[in-house]
């Protein structure tokens, strides 16, 4: 939405909702979501909280429910004073300033610390399940233990794993998985640290906040976000005694049964933090999350040492050494080159009227479903070859406000290779993201296709890289079954030259190209395909094998097909 409109819905809600007259608006510090707060302050002085949550994926009636079902066990959660869920506002009683991290010094951790478990304990004892909350079940803590495994390893060895990696490490997590369970299933608040428990003003009583994401589970999950905080220096003697305190104030628990929790959902929380950072690093582009890391990591280390973990720390230390344990970068990939100056003659009469790239596909043009993708990966700086119907397509493109375009006009159509050539001086000196126009993927992996290239992408190992796809599962134009490469006996990419059948893998239309390889090529037209044999005599060919569902629609058909296709996969 409009900042302007979501503006005057702001404006409404707490004029019409609220009865608020006289009223300003203060920013308050945003959190690692996309919900915004903001301090009301009346015009009789007194301050209130607004959040606003315009996400397509609110959970803001589960915000609602849980803070009933907190304020019912007697944890301080705070009152809701107007409520419009249907628009993503809430109007909640202000708990001040004083979060943990502003209060503690020092001296007062341990006095400070056992409120938020006090708080803790009232929820361990008292809440029962509520119907409205997902399962924190073996499915949901393995994909988050895959945030470390698929997105922060990849970032810091700068290349991605290998199937046989990820296997491993998936297996020693399944073997820890028990350890979970040794202490009863509770409310698990998740968002349980030193930023969103408050010390309200005139009270003695543990404020909670953002909660949400609240499910049930593994009930230690909490007390190790509480007393390990990435974010926090925590004494390990404090973080010992509020352990004791848990401990002593709960039955029932066996102190080796709460140890094994404890320290699995520890590894769990430290390592999902970390593949999280990285995420916000990369891909949110927030780098001020790039300080915590290395706490993180400190963190993970001792936690690595209880002893049942010793097969997990040994995979680590050879796979993951320590001196590769830094904070994740961004590999240097900040442009892309849309190919989109072909008329697309197997189209036959779609093409007659418009380009190609403009046909539409459950009303949205091929071009913008490459858009998206690039927006997807974080890269704005696009060049657009155009040839066929060019002012169409620029005529499309000037609603992609959200990119720096810059299109590359052709005469006479240069193909693959002569159109990227002809706009080399627009690309500069790193390597860049290239997509056809017809071709369009969902992906259905832990991480989308074009993150992985990233990960994969090596500049001292390749000059290209190509996202390959499985031939058996491409919907739409298969090129008659023909498949373009195969992996010879010693794992390296071989293009299927004489059209041969049994070749298993289709070349998707996206590769990334480092300009380098373009040295000694021709002037005028050729393809691609000819520096992708270039790469690949020399050894320095790539490949990223896609495990979405890919449509390439390169015939009238094939539009239908997909159209089909996708709307099947939406519902």
């Amino acid at each position: 939405m409009e900042k302007n409109q979501r503006a005057s819905k702001i404006k409404a809600f707490l004029e019409n909702e609220c009865g608020l007259v006289g009223y300003r608006l203060e920013d308050m510090v945003a959190d690692a979501s996309v919900r915004k707060y903001f301090r009301v302050v009346r015009a009789d002085g007194t301050t209130a909280v607004l959040m606003d949550d315009e996400s397509p994926y609110t959970k803001i009636h589960e915000f609602v429910k849980i803070d009933g079902l907190l304020r019912g066990i007697g944890v301080r959660a705070p009152e809701i004073l107007a409520e419009k869920v249907e628009d993503g506002f809430l109007l909640l009683e202000d708990f001040g300033d004083k979060d943990f991290a502003a209060v503690l010094d020092g001296s007062n951790d341990a006095a400070i610390f056992r409120l938020a478990v006090d708080a803790l304990l009232k929820i361990y004892k008292n809440a029962r399940r509520p119907d409205y909350v997902k399962d924190m079940d073996e499915a949901f803590i393995v994909k988050d233990f895959r945030l470390f495994l698929d997105w922060y390893m990849p970032a810091v060895l700068g290349h991605g794993l290998t199937e046989k990696q990820r296997r491993e490490f998936l297996a020693l997590i399944d073997e820890l998985l028990p350890l979970a369970v040794k202490v009863p299933a509770s409310l698990v608040l998740w968002d349980y640290h030193v930023n969103n428990v408050m010390l309200p003003p005139n009270s003695n009583e543990c404020g909670v906040i953002d909660f949400q994401d609240a499910m049930w589970g593994p009930s230690l999950y909490d007390l190790a976000s509480l007393i390990e905080d990435e974010r926090r220096n925590i004494a390990p003697e404090v973080t010992a005694e509020m352990k004791d305190y848990f401990f002593a104030n709960i039955s029932g628990v066996r102190r080796e049964d709460f140890e094994d929790a404890y320290a699995f959902l520890a590894l769990l929380r430290h390592m999902r933090v970390i593949g999280r950072f990285t995420t916000l690093i990369t891909v949110s582009k927030k780098p001020w999350y790039a300080k915590y890391v290395p706490h993180a990591l400190e963190l993970l280390k001792r936690t690595l040492e209880y002893p049942k973990f010793a097969r997990l720390k040994s995979w680590l230390d050879e796979n993951l050494p320590e001196e590769k344990r830094t904070v994740p970068e961004t590999k240097p990939i900040s442009k892309a080159f849309v190919l989109a100056a072909g008329r697309g003659v197997r189209m036959g009469e779609l093409t007659e009227s418009l380009p190609k790239p403009l046909i539409e596909v459950n009303g949205k043009a091929l071009i913008d479903y490459n858009f998206d993708k690039l927006k997807d990966v974080g890269i704005k700086d696009v060049v657009v070859n155009v040839c066929y119907k060019g002012e169409m397509i620029e005529k499309h493109l000037a609603a992609r406000t959200d990119f720096n375009i810059v299109f590359s006009e052709e005469k006479v159509a240069l193909e693959t290779g002569g159109g990227i050539k002809n706009a080399l001086h627009l690309m500069g000196d790193e390597a860049f993201f290239v997509m056809n126009s017809d071709t369009l993927w969902v992906d259905r992996g832990f991480k989308p296709a074009m993150r992985q290239m990233l990960d994969e992408w090596d500049d001292k190992k390749y000059d290209i890289l190509l996202l390959l796809h499985p031939m058996e599962q491409i919907f739409g134009d298969n090129g008659k079954g023909i498949g373009n490469y195969r992996l010879d006996g010693q794992g390296r990419l071989q293009r299927n030259v004489n059209k041969e059948t049994g070749f298993p893998y289709w070349f998707t239309g996206v590769s990334i190209v480092h300009p380098r390889i373009f040295e000694n090529s021709p002037d005028g037209r050729f393809s691609l395909r000819d520096l992708f044999d270039k790469a690949e005599k020399i050894g320095r060919l790539g490949y990223v094998l896609n495990d979405g569902i890919l449509f390439h629609v390169g015939i009238p058909e094939a539009v239908r097909e997909t159209e089909k296709k996708l709307l099947a996969i939406a519902s």
